[in-house]
């Protein structure tokens, strides 16, 4: 009886054991697994973070770039679109008065310049390997 009482314990204490082992093990797995998860997200924010940094310096460089075509003050306006495969679509707007007076081939000139400016943002998001695809769309109001 007193043999019985023992390993009846005993078999406690050893159940109690297996099951605490478990949960700890379980409970630092989950942890690690979302330390690692917050770790990839705070990289991914950090990167878009630069990524909007770069679109601001693009958006100024644009300005500048205009201002070379006597488009001094113009109204830039730039949309981003992400689509779920990563690809980064941009509508560039540019409006000013004086682009009714500019010709055609003129109009031209300016998108060729401005696509020239754009690969910086391209060549980011390319070699990140953020993008796949990286498009910009230029429409001059």
């Amino acid at each position: 009886m007193k043999n019985e009482n023992i390993i009846r314990n005993n078999s406690r204490l050893y159940i109690i054991y297996v099951i605490g082992t478990i949960i700890f093990i379980l409970v630092m797995f989950l942890s690690i697994k979302q330390n690692v998860m917050g770790i990839e997200q705070k990289k991914h924010m950090d990167f878009m973070l630069l990524v909007d940094q770069e679109e601001l310096d693009y958006v100024k460089d644009i300005e500048g770039e205009l201002s070379k075509y006597g488009l001094i003050n113009s109204g830039v306006t730039m949309t981003k679109t992400i689509e779920g495969e990563g690809n980064f679509h941009y509508n560039i707007q540019i409006h000013h008065r004086n682009l009714n007076n500019v010709s055609l081939e003129e109009k031209n000139a300016i998108v060729y310049s401005l696509k020239n400016l754009s690969n910086e943002i391209e060549n980011l998001l390319k070699t990140e390997g953020m993008a796949q695809e990286v498009c910009f769309l230029y429409e001059i109001i």
